[in-house]
């Protein structure tokens, strides 16, 4: 089982138990574990609920140029070793020129001994409505702390979304008019991925995470 506490502060796992049968000696044998006391210390500013690990930041999008009116799709991945189920989607703040949908998620883990590697992705449609340079950071960031350098980090996007045309205020992604337009459109924006291959790179990556920590164990004992 992994664990992952939400505060400072002494837990303890009390003793596990397990009968079975020796058929041989005819009698019930009993195993016993000792009781575990974690010690678990607290984070530099208690204020901020985020959350721990190692973390890598990737990202995608179908197109960096587009016209008002158009959509993009906008995968973000976060990989590494942590709480996955703290990862919550990222909620960009509300834009004049961009609108948001709610994102589809998906989520590959692999425990390792002593870790609970894992890849969480979330893909966006994103609504142009309003022409101009629009860097991604300024929506779609992510603060954890870093077990590694033992302090508060942040990941964000390194892409700019530059759209051209003309000014919409009225349009909605829900809108059927829109959609029945953009339906031939949409079929090119799967190029961001279908789930079958956000499952095919989430194992490869997985895997290659996998190795190097397996690797770094053996060094570390040899």
């Amino acid at each position: 089982a992994s664990f992952f506490p939400s505060e400072a502060g002494k837990y303890t796992i009390p003793v596990l138990e397990l009968q079975m049968e020796d058929k041989e000696k005819e009698k019930i044998v009993v195993f016993k574990s000792n009781p575990i006391n974690i010690h678990v210390k607290a984070l530099p500013n208690t204020d901020i609920r985020v959350p721990v690990g190692r973390f890598q930041w990737q990202e995608a999008i179908t197109y960096l140029k587009i016209q008002t009116g158009k959509t993009v799709d906008y995968q973000i991945n976060i990989l590494g070793s942590g709480n996955f189920a703290s990862l919550n989607a990222l909620q960009p703040p509300t834009s004049m020129g961009l609108e948001f949908y709610t994102p589809t998620i998906e989520q590959v883990l692999r425990k390792t001994p002593n870790q609970l590697l894992g890849t969480k992705s979330f893909r966006y449609t994103i609504l142009a409505k309003k022409p101009g340079k629009y860097p991604l950071k300024d929506y779609f960031k992510f603060v954890y702390f870093n077990l590694e350098t033992k302090k508060y980090d942040t990941l964000q996007s390194r892409l700019v979304l530059e759209i051209s045309g003309q000014p919409i205020e009225d349009i909605s992604i829900e809108s059927s008019d829109f959609l029945n337009e953009e339906k031939d459109a949409d079929n090119k924006i799967q190029s961001v991925g279908s789930n079958n291959r956000i499952k095919v790179i989430a194992n490869i990556l997985l895997g290659i995470l996998v190795f190097l920590v397996l690797y770094r164990l053996i060094v570390r004992h040899k």
